[in-house]
């Protein structure tokens, strides 16, 4: 891929993830993973990898490890801990319209993660010199 091309895919990458009402996440990779990088290749790879690593915060698999962590933690009522459920206050609540966030982890991130590896992998793999 030439420095344009790059260029492209940087800018539907930013497009999709300001689709989807991230723009806090667009602007946390802009700051910490893209403005630094030298050519739009290293941009494109550092937004990717950015991306990759708060997408995996709401993977399956690291909900799966917290909770196993957790469970070691001794309740009241002494069981083990099942899973986490935040309670939004009245303001927030009225603001985005939910009850509770069951902080239970997806099955598509973790998927969607694998993905991005893959893009990552084969961008590196084409681009070797």
């Amino acid at each position: 891929m030439n420095d344009q091309e790059y260029g492209e895919l940087l800018q539907a990458l930013r497009r999709r993830t300001l689709a989807s009402g991230r723009s806090d996440l667009d602007g946390l990779l802009m700051n910490s993973r893209v403005a630094d990088a030298e050519g739009t290749r290293a941009a494109v790879l550092g937004y990717l990898t950015g991306l990759r690593d708060e997408m995996s915060l709401g993977g399956e698999s690291v909900v799966r490890e917290s909770m196993r962590r957790l469970r070691r933690i001794p309740t009241e009522a002494g069981s083990p801990i099942e899973g986490i459920v935040v309670d939004i206050n009245d303001e927030d609540r009225d603001a985005f319209g939910v009850d509770e966030v069951d902080l239970v982890g997806s099955p598509q991130l973790d998927q969607a993660v694998r993905q991005i590896d893959d893009l990552i992998r084969q961008l590196r793999e084409d681009d070797a010199p």
